[in-house]
């Protein structure tokens, strides 16, 4: 199958970005491809990690969103209204505040041919979600379609006009898509990200069909580096290209993308959408700009001891008196426990 050759963006961009950005509310270019998975050498060592092999005496924290039955952010929660449990065991919170914060974050867009009907308006989307960024904001952005065809078009930045530019490099092009391997690379480069600003949050979004077919590392491997490093990811997942009539045995197509991007949505603490039109793509755009910088900020000191380094299941609970309806805690699945290698153990 032959590459769709890139053409001239910029005047449907221009007007796409004025149209949705309104909605919204407001290079260095690589053209080095990723080398195979098995020897990226953008590896962080595992001491980079916020989560993994943190010191005893650090505070485990938590950034956690609240969702109401309309998708909508509940922003009005105090203390009391938390329960926090670690393996089950209730933890006493040391530290609550509704935090506006600096995000560093790394847009990942599916080129794939399965989306050359709906790329303009991924791309239009991603533009709307730079335009949202504020002073202290830095995005890259990675292209991906197979795992030989990873790029990195533009590295971390502030400068919104190099973000869009990089966008407009973007086309269509024929290959085995590999979500889990751009996902995979691309949180180890946002993880490794100015990491010694202990209030700045690092998150991953993912406008992806879902649908992967040929990633070198299985989707346990992602788990576990997910596991090891507080890194959100957020979802806008177009799977209605995908086909969803019954198959022999398994599930469908739309069914296994579904599954797996509400997963990397969960184990993280970020949130996914599925548009059905334009119109939920620019609200999917709206919610993901407020949620990557203003969250509750949950700290609590863990109440076991002990260094094993396994891996401890966090649990985030409103309270019966918080009331409000049905309502939905997005907050990281847990975390490593100190201990030499300890992110091997799980």
């Amino acid at each position: 199958m032959k590459s769709q050759k890139p053409r001239p963006r910029r005047l449907p961009f221009l007007l796409g970005l004025m149209l949705v950005a309104c909605f919204v509310g407001r290079a260095q270019v690589s053209n080095t491809q990723t080398q195979p998975p098995a020897t990226a050498t953008q590896t962080p060592a595992p001491a980079a990690s916020q989560t993994a092999a943190q010191p005893a005496s650090a505070p485990v924290r938590l950034n956690v969103i609240v969702s109401d039955e309309s998708k909508g952010v509940v922003g009005d929660l105090r203390p009391e209204d938390f329960r926090v449990e670690e393996d089950g065991v209730p933890q006493t919170i040391t530290h609550f505040a509704r935090e506006e914060s600096p995000v560093s974050y790394t847009l990942v867009v599916d080129n794939s041919g399965s989306l050359r009907g709906v790329l303009d308006h991924i791309l239009r989307a991603c533009a709307a979600l730079v335009s949202a960024n504020r002073p202290g904001d830095e995005t890259s952005l990675t292209r991906f379609v197979g795992s030989d065809q990873i790029t990195v078009p533009q590295d971390f930045t502030a400068e919104q006009w190099r973000l869009i530019r990089g966008l407009e490099s973007m086309y269509v092009e024929g290959g085995q898509t590999a979500v889990v391997d751009a996902v995979y690379l691309s949180a180890e480069r946002v993880a490794a990200r100015r990491t010694d600003e202990g209030g700045r949050r690092r998150a991953l979004v993912l406008l992806t069909d879902g649908e992967d077919r040929s990633s070198y590392f299985k989707q346990s491997d992602l788990q576990k580096l997910l596991r090891s490093h507080d890194v959100q990811v957020f979802v806008i997942g177009v799977v209605s290209v995908l086909g969803k009539g019954e198959v022999l045995f398994g599930k469908s197509p739309r069914d296994k993308a579904t599954a797996l991007l509400n997963n990397l949505a969960q184990e993280t603490g970020g949130r996914a959408f599925f548009p059905k039109n334009v119109k939920e793509m620019q609200e999917a755009v709206a919610e993901i700009a407020r949620d990557l910088r203003t969250q509750y900020a949950i700290s609590y000191h863990t109440s076991k001891a002990n260094r094993d380094g396994k891996f401890r299941k966090i649990q985030v609970k409103l309270s019966e008196a918080a009331g409000g309806g049905k309502r939905t805690v997005h907050a990281r699945s847990g975390y490593f426990a100190p201990g030499a290698k300890g992110a091997e153990k799980q």
